[in-house]
């Protein structure tokens, strides 16, 4: 994909056009759904539709119950009526890819994960994806979930723009403390292995299922340039950050 000279992103993809059966790291999305609108509005749907909620209303401390639903999935430290707030719940999804906790910030945003999961199809319609169906809220397989390379790295960018996604991605570990049960804590440090390890980077979403194989999106910025790398279909958990890390290579090279 060509380089985006207004804002110095250069896309480099493994496998840019293939799709995947189901993607573990397609949460990017949660920030762009969520994102403020004009005005510094975000748009949260309601009872009985959507409604204009201020950022700070529905932001950060808003408490979070987690469904049995969302208790209810593989790889999640999640239970049941736990209470946690939105950027902690945010945090441990993006850090150690809890799919719990994707589905109750599904739950939260969107009333219910449909609900979501028809936002995040309009908002990945709306940056030019062509290749992506969403349908759940984790990524865990479905034979209407999909996306490709090309798709997540337009999503990755987007992404990029918004300073609470580029700081959550950042975090190489952290404690979050839950409402409920009071006294709570989980200790998550990042899938990532490229944010200690790969000079620049600034963080990314890794991804895991058995018919996605080793996916990552990750972004770096060196010498103020800013690139963005996809790879799905990887070997195995460990080629993932090898290969995405010479596709930034040679970016930064050219």
């Amino acid at each position: 994909m060509p380089k985006q000279e207004s804002k110095g992103f250069m896309l480099k993809m493994r496998n840019w056009r293939r799709g995947a059966a189901a993607l573990a790291f397609f949460a990017l999305l949660a920030a762009p759904v969520i994102a403020p609108g004009p005005g510094g509005m975000l748009r949260v749907p309601g009872p009985v539709g959507d409604e204009l909620v201020p950022v700070a209303e529905a932001g950060a401390d808003e408490l979070v119950v987690a469904s049995a639903n969302a208790a209810d999935v593989e790889c999640t430290r999640i239970h049941a009526g736990d209470t946690v707030r939105m950027s902690d719940l945010l945090r441990q999804m993006m850090t150690i890819s809890d799919n719990g906790a994707a589905t109750a910030v599904g739950e939260a945003v969107g009333g219910d994960i449909p609900h979501f999961a028809e936002k995040m199809n309009a908002k990945a319609r709306e940056l030019g994806c062509t290749g992506t169906h969403f349908v759940n809220a984790n990524g865990m397989p479905d034979s209407d979930h999909y996306s490709t390379a090309h798709d997540m790295a337009r999503i990755m960018s987007y992404a990029l723009g918004d300073t609470r996604f580029r700081a959550i991605i950042g975090i190489d570990a952290v404690r979050i403390y839950y409402v409920r049960p009071a006294g709570r804590v989980e200790f998550c440090e990042n899938t990532n292995e490229l944010l200690t390890t790969y000079p620049g980077c600034i963080g990314g979403k890794t991804g895991w299922t058995n018919a996605a194989c080793g996916c990552l999106a990750v972004a770096a910025k060196r010498n103020g340039r800013t690139l963005v790398a996809v790879v799905m279909h990887s070997q195995d958990d460990e080629s993932r950050f090898t290969e995405a890390a010479r596709l930034l290579d040679y970016g930064f090279a050219q």
